[in-house]
């Protein structure tokens, strides 16, 4: 049982190591480009307090929102596929668990219905092989 869902748990496994990477790099994606629409959110803000309106800076921070709003929706994506390898992993687990308590349940030898047999020796079935003669000291 063990080496027929050793290939499926390894697959797995190493499917769960790669959305668990890709979920950090997204993360890191995710606070880098929160970082960069704070800070062109304040440049905006700034050049519009000292009276340099400008469309061209006003139109990159929109820019810089939109992609925070997408990092954030592929870091999301990213932890719902690392969630569903784990279910998955999770049910195959179980799906062993079952197959192997089938298993111990079919061959426990305590569970078996036992018969008995009496079988009574005869001249021709009795072999002795070693006989011997010990003195023991008193």
């Amino acid at each position: 049982m063990r080496e027929k869902y050793s290939n499926d748990f390894k697959r797995l496994d190493e499917k769960i190591r790669k959305a668990q990477m890709v979920v950090e790099e997204q993360k890191a994606q995710a606070r880098g480009q929160k970082a960069q629409a704070a800070v062109s959110v304040g440049e905006t803000l700034l050049w519009s307090f000292l009276g340099r309106k400008s469309t061209t800076r006003a139109t990159r921070t929109s820019r810089e929102i939109a992609r925070t709003m997408k990092e954030s929706r592929d870091k999301e994506h990213a932890e719902a596929n690392l969630k569903a390898l784990q279910q998955e992993r999770l049910k195959l687990e179980e799906k062993f668990k079952s197959e192997v308590d089938n298993i111990e349940a079919k061959f426990n030898p305590l569970s078996e219905d036992l018969e008995k047999v009496l079988i009574t020796p005869t001249r021709s079935n009795v072999v002795a092989q070693i006989v011997a003669l010990a003195w023991v000291p008193r």
